[in-house]
This record gives C-alpha cells, sequence and structure tokens, in this order.
C-alpha cells in the first residue's frame, strides 16, 4: 500500500500512529545527515544518519538505537545507504517507536537533554533502484 506524501509529512513527526507491524513503500532521495547536538542525532545513535527526502518530508531512516538490528545489519545498511546519496529509491519497511526514560539515555555526570525522548524512524527491510 502506497501513502501519499503528505500522510508521510504529517506521521513522520507522529510516527507512533502509524501501525508499526505493516510495511509501506516510500520512494524518495536519500540524503545523509550530519552529527549535531540534538534530539534527532540521540535517536540516531550519536553519528551522522540518512533520510528519505520525500516531496513533503524527511523520514529518518534505521537507527543505532535499534535492538531488534544487530550492528552488522545496522553497518552494512548504512554502507549501502551511503552509496546512494542524492540518489532516488524506493524503501520497504515498517515504523518503529522507542522511548527513553531520562534515567536510560543520561549516564551521572553527563550533559543530556533533560526530559524523556520519544525516538521514530523508518526501518528499512529492502532497498530498491535508483530509479
Amino acid at each position: 500500500m502506497l501513502l501519499s506524501a503528505s500522510y508521510f509529512l504529517t506521521f513522520s513527526v507522529l510516527a507512533m500512529d502509524l501501525p508499526s507491524n505493516k510495511f509501506q513503500s516510500i520512494t524518495g532521495k536519500i540524503v545523509e545527515k550530519p552529527w549535531q547536538k540534538s534530539q534527532q542525532s540521540y535517536c540516531q545513535g550519536g553519528a551522522n544518519y540518512y533520510v528519505l527526502q520525500t516531496q513533503d518530508a524527511e523520514i529518518v531512516l534505521n537507527s543505532q538505537r535499534d535492538t531488534e538490528m544487530d550492528d552488522t545489519t545496522y553497518l552494512k545498511m548504512q554502507a549501502k545507504l551511503a552509496n546512494l546519496v542524492e540518489k532516488t529509491i524506493t524503501i520497504t519497511g515498517q515504523w518503529v517507536k522507542k522511548s527513553f526514560a531520562y534515567e536510560e539515555h543520561c549516564p551521572p555526570m553527563a550533559q543530556c537533554i533533560a526530559q524523556d525522548i520519544t525516538c521514530h524512524w523508518f526501518k528499512i527491510q529492502q532497498i530498491n533502484g535508483p530509479n
């Protein structure tokens, strides 16, 4: 089932409302985002990350914080995405939502985001393209 870009614009921020067990396909251009001191960078594991730029939204892809994806799989997927930067592709996957209590994400004496955090990303199962 393909959904309109406006649907993703609305739900790229509110991914918690999407059924995470449903596979979806989305087409857009891969863009690399640099690390910055932000909640989004924290959600991606404190490193550069990739988004799928559609006509109306930026959809965050994968995360080092995904406990269901082992490190080897994550690194292989990141390498694939690095080779696809600025190319248009279609991805198939599922929305993921993960919340972290302040105590979970902030070790003692560290500077952290001073609140609980909820992260959203699109977990890629398959890449088709470039188109």
